[in-house]
């Protein structure tokens, strides 16, 4: 056994359960052989990954945690006496709650744990909305998407190309332009200052894992025979058929992108264009031209006032709220994401502590947000 033949293993396991997008496993709707079966996998992958209080995870590990801390040289971001939210390299250097968010190095654990209260817990945040054109929100949400794939629970390690530098700026731009509506300085651009920790590998884990994937695996049908079994996605009974095939010893990738031909190193991983019956991979750099159109032909986000109200509902124009806290934990994501496509930076082997934030990126963060 190899570490590369355990982070195969790992990465197919991790992501058959990922593929589901919610744990379903912890609910009555499968039945009790399948629901058992993907909790151990779970509680197994949770026990081959470095648990958050090891020390060998550092803060700021790209495979475990967000990444770096702010390139001025200290550990925060912003100004915390207008609420901006504080960015540090290690979660227990904010003490008090008050101070306001903490992603920036915090493991991926604890980040799910700021964000949610960060957000949940806004006194002011009906009262002190943002206003954003439909089209910045669109490509707010997309960003966002990029970043919940990016950190999907078993993602493969990989090394960012010249192609991302573009991406990284416009997504700061588009941070930024947040945060200049609320009246607060630009943010700083990260840097990943740790390497990667790999996931725990040795013969007796790779043989535990490999009993519990196997037995989770088959509880899942053939993609062929999911009939009308519409509790199982599609992309589960795929991942389960190869991670049945690479147990068994065959020729499989342990993990597969949405469209053939996505290199995560130059390309976006949540988009494909089709040109008729052809399809194609969007680049980087191409999709930062996007995101810079949006921003030029959009009005700049806007808190209402008096002097400048809320829109007028048309049928051609939509404006969305956007509350004061989100806002400012979507510019964080949006930083987040920037670091990661900065060229250069390698992730690492995402590790399955990443699964409950991938879901509260994809299922819960957007929902505060309302169109007028």
């Amino acid at each position: 056994m190899t570490v590369s033949d355990f982070e195969q293993l790992y990465s197919a396991a991790s992501r058959m359960l990922g593929a589901q997008g919610s744990p379903t496993w912890h609910e009555d709707r499968w039945p009790a052989q399948r629901r058992v079966t993907f909790t151990q996998l779970e509680a197994e992958l949770t026990k081959a990954t470095f648990r958050p209080a090891d020390p060998l995870v550092q803060p700021g590990d790209p495979a475990a945690a967000g990444v770096g801390v702010g390139a001025q040289g200290g550990d925060r971001v912003g100004d915390p006496n207008h609420d901006e939210p504080v960015l540090v390299a290690d979660p227990a250097d904010v003490a008090d709650p008050a101070l306001g968010l903490v992603t920036m190095g915090a493991r991926f654990p604890e980040a799910l744990l700021s964000l949610a209260a960060y957000v949940s817990e806004d006194p002011d945040g009906v009262d002190e909305p943002l206003v954003l054109p439909g089209l910045l929100h669109t490509a707010i949400t997309g960003a966002v998407d990029e970043l919940a794939a990016r950190i999907a629970p078993g993602r493969p390690t990989v090394a960012i190309g010249n192609e991302g530098a573009e991406a990284a700026d416009a997504l700061r731009e588009l941070a930024n332009s947040l945060r200049t509506a609320l009246g607060l300085p630009p943010g700083v651009p990260r840097r990943i200052l740790v390497n990667a920790h790999p996931v725990a590998a040795d013969a007796a884990a790779h043989e535990r894992l490999a009993a519990f994937a196997k037995t989770a695996a088959d509880a899942v049908p053939a993609p062929d025979e999911l009939g009308d079994d519409f509790s199982v996605r599609y992309d589960v009974a795929v991942a389960a058929a190869d991670l049945r095939a690479l147990i068994a010893g065959e020729d499989v990738p342990a993990w597969r992108e949405r469209q053939p031909g996505i290199d995560p190193s130059r390309h976006l991983v949540t988009a494909y264009r089709w040109e008729g019956a052809d399809g194609r991979p969007v680049d980087l750099a191409d999709w930062a031209a996007e995101l810079r159109q949006a921003l030029a032909t959009s009005e700049a986000p806007w808190r209402p006032s008096p002097e400048h109200p809320l829109p007028t509902e048309s049928a051609d124009r939509s404006w969305l709220l956007y509350p004061k806290r989100q806002a400012l934990v979507t510019a964080d994501l949006l930083d987040e994401l920037a670091a990661r496509l900065t060229p250069g930076t390698t992730t690492g082997l995402i590790h399955f502590t990443s699964y409950p934030l991938h879901h509260y990126l994809t299922h819960t963060l957007r929902t505060p947000t309302t169109e007028l």
